[in-house]
Formats: structure tokens, C-alpha cells, sequence
């Protein structure tokens, strides 16, 4: 090989190495910079981080999500042994750089794609709450009230995240809806949104379904809390039905909820 070829590859290979490690280097800076708060505030059960231009809807905040917190973890039966990190961000760009930098993860974390829809207002990631600013929800037109109740919706996450990490969104939206109160979804219709098994259902995310995973994954979970019971719901949030497949058990709740909506005239 003659000394040009080598001196090629040496250099093609330190060209690489340079722009890789540059990109390591600006995830690590992007991290400091999108997580930098003026203050920060210690409640009971939560650590909440945020800017002076946010402070008057911090107190709500913090006592919004106390007020719940007590009920959420009795309902699971978890308990927390440290102070859940709460982070607000100023505006809806500043929480979508926040989310990107926190979910992004591994060597080619640069090729995952952004978080860039305005209905995305919180998320729960690593542990730690990530919302907008109730007093500036900006493009999500979101109310104050809206974000006080993402801020348990995604405490919820946090909570039954101890028990399974589950893959099912049916499960994992519905229940955060239900325990922050978020009724919206209860009052569409539901005629074109059922699925033709609980398998399909189930397969349902975020990403495939949205529209269905919440406005289903309330009403589904409503049923099985309502009718059955929160030790119930549990049994059926904490199986892998992907690894063990669906039970009679879980295929009897799911034909009880199909036949409740189809005899309920105001679901379509």
C-alpha cells in the first residue's frame, strides 16, 4: 500500500473521529444548556426546577401535584424514596430541545428523529417530569388548567413505571389520563375508533394510532378501574402480552368493554 492510500485512510479516519466526537461534545454542552433554571423549589415529594419568568404558576404547580400525589401512589401502591425532578421549561421550543436532548440516546443519536409537534407539551423521561409553562403553552393552545393536569398525567408515567414499564400505549395513556382527570377523550365517539381485536389494540402507539390510543386507552381503562377494580387494572398492566400472549382473563375484560360501548348509544 503506498503512502498516499495511507495517509488517506489516516486522515479520512481522524476526519471521522474529529466530527464524532464533536457531536458527543455538543450533546454533552446541549445537555448543560437546555437544563440551566434560574431557581429552584423543594416540596414534599417533588424537586421542581424553573425560570423567574415562570415563577407566579409555580406555587399551583407544586400544590397540584401534591394535592395528587397521595392518591396516585396509594391507588398503585408505590412509594418513592427520593424527590421527583420536576423541569419547566419557558416556552414550547425551549421543552422540545429539553425532550430531544433526554430521549436521544446512544452513538448515533444524531440520526434519531426531533420531537417537533406542538401537542407535545410534557414528557416523562429518565425519572424526570418535562413540561411547558402553564402561563406560556405558546402553539399547543393548551389552557393553564391543561398543563396542570399534563403535570400529573406524566407523574402518572413516573408511577406506574415502577410496577411494568409497559409497552402497551392503550394502557399506559389511558391510565395517565384517567388519574389526571383529562376527560376529553371520554366524550368522542368511539363508532370508527374500535378495534377489530384486542390484539390490534394493543399494538396501537403513539406513533401508529395516536388519536385512537387516547381517546380508546381512557375508556378502556375507565372500564377495567370502574368494573373491576385497581388490583385488576394492575394484574392486566403488569403482563407481558407480547412474550405470553392474551389470556381468557384479558380477552373476557376486553369482550366485557367492546359490548358495554356497542349498548351505550352515545359512543357513535
Amino acid at each position: 500500500m503506498s503512502k498516499f492510500i495511507k495517509r488517506s485512510i489516516l486522515i479520512l479516519f481522524l476526519t471521522v473521529l474529529v466530527l464524532f466526537g464533536g457531536l458527543i461534545l455538543f450533546k454533552w454542552f446541549s445537555n448543560i444548556s437546555t437544563n440551566r433554571f434560574d431557581k429552584e423549589i423543594m416540596s414534599n415529594h417533588f424537586k421542581i426546577s424553573y425560570n423567574m419568568s415562570d415563577e407566579s404558576c409555580i406555587e399551583d404547580v407544586k400544590n397540584y401535584l401534591e394535592n395528587n400525589y397521595q392518591r396516585i401512589t396509594t391507588d398503585f401502591k408505590q412509594t418513592f424514596d427520593k424527590p421527583i425532578e420536576v423541569k419547566i421549561y419557558s416556552d414550547l421550543e425551549s421543552l422540545h430541545r429539553a425532550i430531544n436532548v433526554a430521549v436521544k440516546q446512544g452513538l448515533f443519536f444524531f440520526l434519531q428523529p426531533d420531537v417537533t409537534d406542538d401537542w407535545v407539551v410534557g414528557t416523562s423521561t429518565q425519572g424526570t417530569i418535562r413540561i411547558v409553562s402553564p402561563i406560556n403553552s405558546g402553539k399547543s393552545n393548551r389552557t393553564y388548567d391543561d398543563i396542570l393536569k399534563v403535570v400529573v398525567h406524566e407523574f402518572t408515567h413516573i408511577t406506574t413505571s415502577k410496577i411494568r414499564d409497559s409497552q402497551c400505549s392503550v394502557l399506559e395513556e389511558g391510565i395517565a389520563q384517567y388519574e389526571a382527570g383529562q376527560t376529553d377523550n371520554e366524550n368522542v365517539s368511539l363508532k370508527d375508533k374500535l378495534p377489530n381485536s384486542i390484539e390490534e389494540m394493543f399494538s396501537w402507539n403513539n406513533i401508529n394510532n395516536s388519536d385512537k390510543t387516547y381517546s380508546i386507552g381512557i375508556s378502556f381503562v375507565k372500564f377495567i378501574i370502574e368494573k373491576y377494580g385497581y388490583d385488576r387494572f394492575i394484574e392486566i398492566y403488569k403482563k407481558d402480552y407480547q412474550k405470553d400472549g392474551f389470556d381468557d382473563g384479558i380477552r373476557e375484560v376486553y369482550q366485557s368493554w367492546v359490548t358495554s360501548i356497542c349498548e351505550d348509544k352515545s359512543n357513535f
